[in-house]
């Protein structure tokens, strides 16, 4: 974000969680190492992505 000429806030990058592509990255890697699921990578991302969405909805209370 950045102050625009009168001070208010305008978003100028918005960066949705960088570094979670699955196998490749870091993130979806150590998710794995703590909470695999023993039925693979695959698997285990499409956990990791439940655990976020869920986390966000229930931060909304949305679920």
């Amino acid at each position: 974000m950045r102050a625009d000429a009168t001070g208010r806030l305008r978003i100028i990058e918005v960066n949705g969680i960088p570094g979670l592509k699955p196998v490749t990255s870091w993130s979806p890697q150590l998710f794995s190492m703590y909470y695999g699921s023993g039925a693979g990578a695959a698997e285990d991302y499409r956990r990791l992505i439940d655990m976020i969405v869920n986390s966000g909805l229930r931060r909304y209370g949305l679920n």
